[in-house]
């Protein structure tokens, strides 16, 4: 059976932290390479797992907000001006919107962004299913921003990575998650702290059990998370394995 590994490439949020870097994951198998959100600093750390703007096959983008986005305009400049440059295509998964918002960017960078040996593929997603190389990558809303959609990856051996990347409770976040081996979800406030649009451990704890998940892994989180106990939030009803994300973990199935 081929590998299958998850690599934290950052736990953190928007706000700076010597802990943890912004949002970035990446999927390694023997023959694809994933990346999911690019917060500033994704790209050299990706060169610490063997992974550059050359071989990745896929990017996807939970939303555009700045803090999981912010490296895929120097991703793109590296991949056309770097020595060797890009020569393979890149497909850009993301939600609704992410099409004009990348031609906006891309305008607004001209000509620096436009490449000449290979074509990025723009494709929104809602409610949807992707397939490459063998493996089914589905897509539901989140109840985050408009745009916002979280990921599931999936191989033919029904191994199974649900990524939430912002959102509150919803019943697709329960979807997106229901029987995986690793759900990665955000929990971004201690229980207390609610904001719309972010989850608490709580919430994470009931949308574990409701999803019947195998582990938890809490990421996206605030500092001032740090200082409080995550895991007794989500025990409180999810009895499962739990763990809080670190940048650098490393996840295999």
């Amino acid at each position: 059976m081929s590998y299958f590994n998850l690599i934290i490439l950052g736990s953190g949020t928007c706000e700076p932290s010597l802990r943890r870097s912004p949002p970035g994951y990446l999927i390694l198998t023997d023959n694809l390479k994933v990346l999911i959100d690019c917060g500033s600093g994704t790209i050299k750390r990706m060169l610490r797992f063997g992974v550059t703007y050359l071989n990745l096959d896929l990017i996807l983008i939970t939303h555009h907000h700045p803090d999981h986005i912010s490296d895929l305009v120097p991703l793109i400049f590296a991949s056309k001006y770097s020595e060797p440059p890009r020569r393979k295509d890149l497909t850009i998964l993301s939600g609704k919107g992410f099409k004009e918002f990348f031609k906006n960017v891309q305008k607004l960078f001209e000509p620096w962004l436009y490449p000449d040996k290979f074509d990025i593929n723009v494709k929104e997603m809602e409610e949807d299913l992707f397939q490459i190389k063998g493996f089914d990558i589905y897509s539901f809303p989140m109840a985050h921003i408009d745009t916002s959609i979280g990921f599931r990856i999936e191989d033919k051996n029904k191994r199974r990575i649900a990524l939430s990347g912002d959102t509150d409770i919803s019943d697709n976040l329960i979807k997106l998650a229901k029987d995986v081996d690793i759900f990665v979800v955000e929990s971004s406030f201690p229980d207390g702290m609610k904001k719309e649009g972010h989850l608490t451990p709580l919430l994470v704890g009931e949308v574990a059990m409701k999803a019947n998940v195998k582990k938890v892994v809490l990421t996206h989180i605030n500092p001032i998370a740090d200082n409080s106990s995550l895991l007794a939030g989500v025990e409180k009803f999810y009895s499962g394995d739990i763990m809080v994300a670190e940048d650098g973990m490393i996840f295999s199935l």
